[in-house]
């Protein structure tokens, strides 16, 4: 972040300490949504609610926060059950394609997560391909 998009330490700092937060949130939100919700019981009905994943999530996050957002809108498209694309500012592609690649190397199949990096991102495109 700071050789990319010229963050200052602190700066960096608190974009990664927020990503964290994220990934802590939805990782306790998957335990509640995989559990039974609450829903009203009717007489002479058995009514119950069940989390459907819906498709694909469209991850677009700023140049500004990197890290954070794109953590945000993505574990949060894994844990609702959804596939993700992923299009990484222009100013930031490499920080995107560290975190796709750690979420593979976490076990997340290559089917699951499409980055498309922008046109201006050229260097990042070349170097996601030699992977």
């Amino acid at each position: 972040m700071i050789s990319e998009v010229g963050k200052t330490w602190a700066e960096a700092d608190a974009d990664t300490a927020e990503a964290i937060d994220f990934c802590e949130f939805y990782g306790r939100e998957n335990l509640r949504y995989a559990g039974p919700q609450p829903v009203v019981q009717w007489p002479g009905e058995k009514n119950e609610l069940v989390y459907l994943p819906l498709g694909v999530g469209v991850i677009v996050p700023p140049w500004n926060f990197p890290l954070a957002i794109l953590v945000g809108m993505t574990v949060a498209s894994i844990v609702t059950g959804n596939t993700f694309v992923l299009k990484p500012s222009s100013e930031s592609p490499v920080i995107a394609a560290y975190f796709v690649e750690l979420m593979q190397s976490l076990g997340l199949p290559r089917a699951c997560s499409t980055s498309c990096p922008a046109a201006a991102a050229r260097w990042a495109t070349r170097w996601w391909r030699t992977r």
